[in-house]
């Protein structure tokens, strides 16, 4: 079917069908996240647009409503498809701002396609603007799995620590069901104590995520002498992988554990058929979590981003408002 006109998809095996014809997929425009999301009080609603045979953008948009208000939030998209010239994307914007119009609300998207001139200017043309305040750093670093090994080789000082973290009896252990998150969440929680962070997001929710994404939902642990001290969860979309969260103990640290894991990851991840690895957002002002990062073979992305429009001054200025005191 070709229209112009904004079509609402709720069955769930269409909507992965046009999922995996896109271009820059990701997890958070799954219908598996959009329902494990309404555990939270959103209310997933799926769009589509499509101009012609080859090109058409589709969105999974989270509300939340209370009166006549509504407060919807785009994660990871819009995405389209492989061959886009753009044009449905055109059309996409138009229409979901006209679709949300009957209400007061204020629409915000994070868009994981890297930044394009022409994305930024057809934002523009149909009002998006940038956020007074932004939730995510809008960069990401992507790891080609394929040629890790080599990148990883270059790097003198995280391929040393490697190296030394092979004098270890270290275990690594790979999962997929929710039997080690408690050790995760354990790490996780030392992890914020020792680099004495703030305002961080409360994980506790991980065993109703798995609830949703099952087989999808990755957890990767490394013990030493029987204990973990090092941990991640990742996320998988067909080819691609997600880190969600991560943390080494203080014991790790003295061990270098964190090194050992993300090897291995990337080891398991390529011999699992696992093309891409984004290491989900890196934060301009942590210099210790970039350099990590790029040295493991990291590609620095920016994204299209954080951009919103809203029809009301007051509800736009409550949300960023609300957003930073979250901050």
């Amino acid at each position: 079917m070709i229209t112009t006109k904004l079509t609402t998809i709720t069955d769930k095996n269409t909507w992965d069908s046009l999922h995996e014809q896109t271009k820059e997929y990701n997890i958070y425009q799954t219908f598996e996240w959009g329902e494990f999301k309404k555990t939270e009080g959103w209310e997933p609603k799926r769009f589509m647009l499509k101009t012609d045979d080859i090109d058409f953008t589709i969105a999974q948009a989270l509300e939340k409503k209370f009166l006549n208000k509504k407060i919807i939030w785009l994660p990871g998209g819009p995405i389209f498809s492989k061959n886009s010239s753009f044009k449905s994307y055109d059309s996409f914007l138009k229409e979901i701002v006209k679709h949300y119009s009957a209400y007061t609300f204020v629409l915000r998207i994070n868009q994981q396609y890297p930044s394009h001139p022409t994305i930024n200017f057809l934002l523009d043309k149909h009002g998006f603007i940038r956020p007074e305040t932004k939730r995510t750093s809008g960069y990401t670093m992507y790891v080609n799995t394929t040629d890790f090994e080599k990148r990883t080789a270059k790097n003198w000082r995280l391929f040393r620590n490697y190296k030394a973290s092979l004098k270890n009896d270290f275990d690594f252990i790979v999962c997929n069901d929710d039997s080690l998150y408690s050790d995760v969440l354990k790490i996780y929680n030392e992890t914020v104590t020792l680099k004495k962070l703030k305002n961080v997001p409360d994980f506790s929710h991980i065993y109703t995520l798995h609830k949703y994404l099952r087989d999808n939902v990755l957890t990767f642990i490394v013990r030493h002498n029987g204990i973990a001290v090092s941990a991640m969860v990742v996320l998988k979309c067909r080819t691609m992988a997600f880190e969600y969260m991560a943390g080494t103990s203080h014991e790790g640290r003295k061990t270098y554990s964190s090194h050992f894991l993300i090897y291995k990851i990337l080891e398991w991840l390529k011999d699992n058929g696992i093309e891409l690895f984004d290491l989900s957002g890196v934060d301009p002002k942590d210099d210790g979590v970039f350099t990590f990062k790029r040295g493991i073979g990291g590609e620095l992305i920016q994204f299209v981003g954080e951009w919103e429009i809203s029809n009301s001054f007051f509800l736009k200025k409550m949300l960023n408002m609300y957003l930073i005191m979250q901050n």
